[in-house]
């Protein structure tokens, strides 16, 4: 049983041995007082041998050698009083097919129960207090080499990281206080109180300060991300002016055996963190599986991500379609790696290019269409007017055309909310798109745009702009102190649009959908909670500059207008939108001015046309 087990193994069991047999000689001394010298020593020492032997036995039965002593826990406590129980009752029937209980006090036997537990988890339990240095914690009370920290939230990791905090040699940090739930407050865990909720946190710190114990940072735990709690927990840090960070991984523990350990940043995807959306996958894998699926823009933000949610729907072949050839390679290598069961098709080309679109669309015979392909940037596209027009008017129009006439199943094309009302080009001609797309009566294609705000992390947006102006040091630039943007994960908009996309309704009719994304953020305090989720001071670490608005930019973006009325779908999350529709022939019109426009280059007259579509 313990052969081939490492030198450690036997100086346990040695160490059992000698601790079972004076566990048997107490339990004796303590049932027989000094009457003990009278017992027969024969039978004494017979009566040790046999206890030990068994209880050795049994131990080795249930494992206790394999346990690590380091990870001493109640569940190795648990086996510990199994193989106890297990002795006591062979050790009676051992003493009496030997002795027929001849000597031995019947109460000695549960003494002994007690004591063998005792003496076996004892030594572990001190190795384990040793190993972790749990009492050093206890006796540098006082320290004022390290500094003092509260962790936010109870749970797994914050246990976690206390035990680990206490074990490492020269930490730099000292938890001094845990903010946790109202029925928990005045609790310890590894002897460090429970000072509060979060409504408590500013009294707690006030405490703390006159005690010369103000923390230097907000530890959060996992088990805190709840998206409105955290936005709350950063508004009463920044009041008090102390960074907020999340509480380390165990990995990132471990890579610092010395304790100096980096604080890191609290992903932005946890602010925003809301109740689960509960797709239904049944409808998204009855419309995906064994289709041949296309997505244009396959490397972009939006794109990418549909092509991972669409292989996880088991599609017959899937394309991707892309004009950055270090984006499809991208894409493609992921694919590669992860999905290497799915069929794929890579092609590098422009939905620009109406024969690169037919081409591609009757060799590939696509069932689903994803158009995600677009130009987006708002203030650049301002300056680039004839380049959207391109992308996004004539570059939908190729696809829709071609997916018309091949009379694919579905067609979906991504929309955003800055085609409502537009003020930037951008916006206006996503908006020709929309209404180029609605204009359209197919037979068999059922046609489904969808509509949404900003997604975190998308190519272009505020978000990875913040981010780099943090690494750099600052300023955050905000275009306008009260300006406010949706926001929206971009894996949570995906899989909104899928499940939009699976919606039944006739082919005749464009639908087109709004994803629910939540209340508008300010841009302000995501530009303050980004600089504090990186552990850092607003306008003291770094600056937050106000810039104005730029050209196209409104000041709140909106997701309908008044006279889209909105109807609820079988989503929660999804609405339908009732968009003033436009005769196919104005557009058709309207498109046949926007090509010579195009091909003169003749930015104003474009404009001109546009608005006289979309307004």
């Amino acid at each position: 049983m313990i052969r081939g087990q490492s030198f450690k193994n036997y100086i346990a069991i040695a160490i059992d041995i000698a601790s079972v047999a004076l566990a048997f000689l107490v339990g004796m001394w303590l049932r027989l007082g000094d009457d003990i010298l009278n017992y027969p020593i024969q039978s004494l020492v017979g009566q040790t041998i046999i206890f030990a032997g068994v209880a050795t036995l049994t131990n080795i039965f249930f494992n206790i050698y394999r346990g690590v002593w380091r990870y001493f826990n109640y569940i190795y406590l648990l086996d510990i009083i199994k193989a106890a129980s297990i002795a006591i009752l062979l050790f009676l029937l051992a003493t009496f097919i030997v002795h027929r209980l001849e000597d031995l006090p019947r109460s000695v036997i549960v003494i002994d129960w007690f004591l063998l537990i005792t003496f076996i988890s004892l030594p572990r339990a001190l190795y384990r207090i040793y190993h972790d240095k749990s009492l050093r914690y206890i006796f540098s009370a006082s320290d004022t080499t390290r500094s003092p920290i509260i962790i936010v939230g109870l749970g797994s990791s914050t246990e976690f990281f206390i035990s680990e905090l206490n074990r490492l040699n020269n930490a730099s940090y000292k938890v001094v206080g845990i903010i946790d739930t109202k029925q928990n407050i005045g609790r310890r865990v590894y002897n460090i109180p429970i000072l509060g909720d979060l409504e408590d946190i500013e009294k707690v710190v006030n405490k703390l300060t006159k005690k010369k114990k103000r923390p230097t940072r907000l530890l959060v735990s996992s088990e805190f991300y709840l998206g409105g709690k955290l936005q709350k927990l950063l508004k009463i840090a920044d009041k008090l002016s102390i960074p907020v960070s999340r509480i380390p991984k165990v990995t990132e523990l471990h890579h610092n055996p010395t304790g100096n350990i980096p604080m890191q940043p609290i992903p932005l995807e946890d602010l925003l963190k809301r109740s689960q959306r509960v797709l239904d996958k049944d409808s998204i894998q009855s419309m995906i599986k064994g289709k041949n699926v296309l997505i244009t823009g396959a490397g972009g933000s939006i794109g990418s991500e549909i092509v991972r949610q669409v292989v996880e729907f088991a599609p017959a072949k899937i394309c991707l379609m892309d004009n950055s050839e270090f984006l499809l390679y991208e894409i493609e290598q992921e694919c590669c790696y992860k999905f290497p069961h799915i069929k794929k098709q890579v092609t590098l080309g422009d939905i620009r290019n109406r024969q690169v679109v037919e081409k591609i669309f009757t060799a590939f015979k696509p069932d689903i269409v994803f158009h995600a392909a677009a130009l987006k940037h708002v203030p650049l596209l301002e300056a680039h007017k004839i380049e959207a027009i391109e992308t996004n008017i004539f570059g939908t129009k190729n696809i829709i055309d071609a997916a018309l006439t091949a009379n694919v199943e579905r067609f979906v094309m991504i929309s955003t909310d800055k085609a409502v009302d537009p003020s930037s080009f951008m916006g206006a001609t996503k908006k020709f798109a929309e209404l180029y797309c609605q204009a359209q009566t197919p037979k068999k294609t059922k046609i489904s745009i969808v509509r949404f705000g900003n997604v975190l992390g998308s190519n272009g947006s505020v978000v990875p702009l913040f981010e780099k102006q943090i690494a750099g040091g600052g300023p955050l630039t905000v275009t306008h102190a009260d300006a406010t943007r949706f926001f929206m994960t971009i894996r949570e908009a995906v899989g909104l649009v899928l499940q939009a996309s699976a919606f039944q309704h006739s082919s005749h009719n464009a639908r087109v959908y709004v994803l629910d994304m939540g209340k508008p953020v300010k841009i302000l305090d995501l530009a303050t909670h980004m600089i504090m989720l990186a552990g850092l001071k607003p306008n003291i670490d770094i600056k937050i500059n106000i810039i104005g608005l730029r050209p196209g930019e409104k000041l709140h973006e909106i997701l309908v207008t008044e006279h889209e009325a909105l109807a609820s779908t079988e989503c929660s999350e999804i609405f339908l939108a009732n968009p003033k529709a436009k005769r196919l022939g104005t557009i058709t019109a309207a498109l046949n001015k926007l090509s010579k426009t195009c091909a003169s280059r003749d930015e104003k007259l474009a404009h001109k046309v546009i608005n006289g579509v979309v307004k």
